[in-house]
């Protein structure tokens, strides 16, 4: 008899534990979908783009507890978005520069781990696929607005990360963005710029 509770009690356990895992996956799942949508997107803060200063990043950078020199796209809104598609429009997110100095191509859904990506080994870095895009392009499309062009940026010969932020993310900043730039800094073989996607540009 005690055997067989032992064994009725232990059945129902585990089902009640495999319950317990479908609902966990339900809810990760769920919530997953939830962050793209646009409920969570006004939980976050985030809105459409709009122009802001320099002084303006600066301050917001600031609050964000960001330091270092801070990029900005050139004549940036929407008329010029077609020119800088290859900036993606996923925010948080990040560009990624091989050691070549050649824009790496890689995708991530609202659920992506942009931690994944910093962690990544040079020998993965430079075995990504490429874009058309360069290093040099970049630095043509872009200027700092407090400091001079960094010189790590021009050597070429680590893989360079550029951290996206911007206000109109709203708390996704304060969420991801820190956390990146202060992973980045523990690491030695690969550099980092913090690149601000405002519109620079008024209507």
């Amino acid at each position: 008899f005690l055997n067989f509770m032992s064994t009725t009690l232990s059945s129902d356990h585990m089902r009640q534990c495999v319950q317990y895992g479908y609902v966990g996956l339900l809810f990760l799942l769920a919530f997953l979908a939830f962050s793209c949508t646009p409920v969570a997107m006004l939980i976050y803060g985030v809105h459409q783009p709009n122009f802001k200063s320099d002084e303006a990043v600066l301050k917001y950078a600031g609050r964000l507890g960001l330091k270092g020199e801070v990029y900005r796209l050139e004549e940036y809104g929407e008329e010029s978005l077609p020119r800088y598609r290859y900036t993606a429009n996923s925010m948080p997110g990040m560009l990624l520069f091989n050691s070549a100095g050649q824009l790496t191509k890689f995708e991530l859904n609202c659920g992506g781990d942009l931690d994944s990506i910093a962690k990544l080994a040079i020998s993965d870095i430079d075995q990504m696929q490429l874009t058309e895009k360069s290093l040099e392009d970049f630095l043509k499309d872009t200027y700092v607005i407090n400091g001079q062009t960094n010189p790590v940026v021009s050597e070429f010969d680590k893989p360079l990360y550029a951290i996206k932020f911007a206000e109109f993310a709203g708390k996704l900043n304060k969420d991801h963005v820190p956390g990146l730039v202060k992973l980045l800094e523990s690491r030695k073989d690969v550099d980092y710029i913090l690149l601000n996607v405002d519109y620079s540009v008024k209507k």
